[in-house]
């Protein structure tokens, strides 16, 4: 996978990929980690913009990572980094079910209000190369008669792996219908900047 990224990141002068979602959802740690594979011990409020070792991929493009804050006197400054952002994450905790359920309640719609997300009518479309996650979210089949097209892909991550309780579901189950009500959604993935679990390959997504 990192081939194909590195390949489909080539020839820009740089990535800004902007980090959004609740307070407490571990955007912080997770910036921390891609950065220094090291989990924070004091997380502030907001980070500094972070910029990731110019050897990340192969190609040597720059990637610059935006903490952002979701305190509503910040907002403004939320929406014009998410309008000028090369990619979205978006964060839920996996051991706050009330944080998954606010990217349909409110993160999702919030970005289509922004304009971040801009919605075509595209009849018989077809997007091949998606995860399987978005194929359980389609009844298998990938055609469609609407879709939206990203100013810049919206990548999902569940943050806090590690705190995730057995008995929940999977990841596919969980993000199954959200995928399918927002299908602008380009992928998702978890991870646990604590253990160091799959914290890498968020970065691998920014240009699915």
């Amino acid at each position: 996978m990192a081939a194909a990224v590195a390949a489909n990141l080539a020839g820009r002068p740089g990535v800004r990929v902007v980090v959004i979602g609740d307070p407490g959802t571990g955007k912080f740690s997770l910036v921390v980690a891609v950065a220094t594979e090291q989990f924070p011990k004091n997380v502030p409020k907001v980070m500094p913009h972070t910029r990731l070792p110019a050897d990340y991929f192969p190609d040597r493009v720059p990637i610059t990572i935006i903490d952002t804050s979701s305190s509503p006197e910040q907002k403004p400054k939320l929406i014009a980094e998410c309008q000028a952002a090369d990619a979205v994450v978006l964060t839920y905790a996996c051991d706050r079910l009330s944080t998954l359920e606010r990217l349909s309640t409110y993160w999702l719609p919030e970005l289509r209000r922004i304009q971040v997300i801009n919605l075509l009518a595209l009849q018989g479309c077809c997007r091949p190369g998606l995860l399987m996650i978005r194929q359980v979210a389609r009844g298998g089949n990938d055609l469609c008669s609407s879709m939206f097209q990203l100013k810049a892909p919206v990548i999902v991550v569940g943050c806090k792996l590690d705190l995730r309780d057995d008995q929940q579901n999977s990841l596919e189950q969980t993000m199954a219908p959200i995928m399918q009500s927002f299908r602008e959604i380009e992928t998702c993935i978890e991870c646990s900047a604590l253990r160091q679990i799959q914290v890498k390959n968020t970065t691998l997504l920014f240009s699915v």
